[in-house]
């Protein structure tokens, strides 16, 4: 779903900040550890997080993210529009679009979705 992009973008920005590079080549349990703790903090300080639309992400969430993008089957792409980075999969069901521009366009923001 389009609140599961914005998380998983969210969880596997926070790994790469923490692991660099490193993380694309193998996952790092402790690095991924801190950004799934560091991910439930933000989650609680966000409001509109905690309804049942943001279903939160657990361990084993986190894991199969962390193992798509060390197989490189998941990247992280910056927005040519908002210059937002989000993670992207080749095993997702909705089509490539940065999950930010929308979410901005479904509040009236004025921006167009990203395309």
């Amino acid at each position: 779903s389009h609140t599961s992009k914005i998380q998983a973008s969210l969880l596997m920005q926070l790994y790469f900040n923490i692991g660099g590079e490193a993380v694309l080549r193998s996952v790092n349990i402790k690095t991924l550890n801190k950004a799934f703790r560091m991910y439930h903090a933000i989650r609680k300080e966000v409001p509109g997080m905690k309804g049942a639309r943001w279903a939160p992400f657990d361990i084993t969430d986190a894991w199969c993210l962390a193992s798509e993008l060390r197989s490189g089957d998941a990247m992280l792409e910056e927005c040519d529009n908002c210059k937002c980075t989000y993670f992207t999969s080749v095993n997702q069901r909705t089509c490539v679009e940065c999950p930010f521009c929308k979410e901005q366009g479904r509040h009236g923001g004025g921006e167009k979705e990203c395309a």
